[in-house]
């Protein structure tokens, strides 16, 4: 991952940290949710205690050591909580940043639909819950989630629409998989991938790994890892690395 990335995402962290930090803080002086479901567990107010402070300590972490995943961890466990806690939209919001991540960082496919299905329905779960609140409460905020989705469809077609001028034709119009559907399940053995070329492409995929850390992590020399990939491409039809991670994050890939 380029430094400038590692930059970005300890800003991020950093923020994350300050907002987080803030809402611990603030816990101990705004007025407890009476209605709140998680009553029924402990008191409210001990169980928002514990997941600012625990989310805001791990943000503290990843300003030093960047995750990814650690960060959709707390996108998601804070949307759950503010949901729940009279905090509805800004929850929603988490939501869909959560989503947006993990779809863009390619966290979701592997099994894409599962996981968004998943997503999904413990995320509507949490607004069915914040019943005590009203039921007023939880349509407005099924109305909320809804119109967010769509929204933020609405704009990845519009980006899709533009920067589709930048995606490679051997991606765009492969030829290879012109017959699988985006999201469907694609084998790789079948197209004739070897076990190490396998598990070399879904490590590089879906850990992000470099070509020197799967050379480190299976025991080959980088001469070894840049053939097996150029065998790759020839059988994917692409010319470069970065061309075979944009053609193959549309697929649910297995081996």
């Amino acid at each position: 991952m380029s430094k400038n990335h590692f930059f970005i995402e300890r800003i991020i962290a950093l923020t994350g940290f300050l907002f987080l930090l803030i809402a611990f803080i603030s816990s101990f002086v705004v007025q407890e949710d009476p209605y709140s479901i998680l009553q029924y567990i402990t008191k409210t107010q001990t169980i928002v205690h514990i997941v600012h402070g625990g989310c805001a300590l791990l943000c503290f972490v990843l300003i030093f050591v960047p995750n990814t995943l650690a960060f959709l961890i707390v996108l998601y466990i804070e949307s759950v909580l503010n949901i729940l806690t009279s905090y509805e939209q800004l929850g929603i919001v988490f939501f869909y940043f959560y989503i947006i991540l993990g779809v863009t960082k390619g966290y979701f496919s592997k099994h894409f639909k599962a996981d968004l299905v998943i997503s999904f329905s413990l995320h509507f779960l949490a607004i069915i819950l914040i019943f005590p609140h009203g039921w007023a409460n939880v349509f407005i905020s099924f109305g909320t989630s809804v119109f967010l989705f769509v929204f933020y469809l609405w704009i990845f077609k519009i980006l899709k629409e533009q920067f589709s001028c930048f995606i490679p034709n051997t991606v765009s119009n492969n030829l290879v998989l012109a017959n699988v559907m985006q999201g469907d399940v694609v084998s790789l053995s079948t197209y004739g991938l070897t076990g190490r070329q396998i598990s070399l492409v879904l490590d590089y995929i879906y850990n992000q790994t470099s070509y020197k850390e799967l050379g480190e992590k299976y025991g080959l020399g980088l001469s070894t890892i840049k053939r097996e990939f150029s065998i790759v491409f020839k059988i994917f039809g692409v010319s470069k690395i970065e061309d075979l991670k944009m053609l193959l994050l549309q697929y649910q890939l297995t081996e």
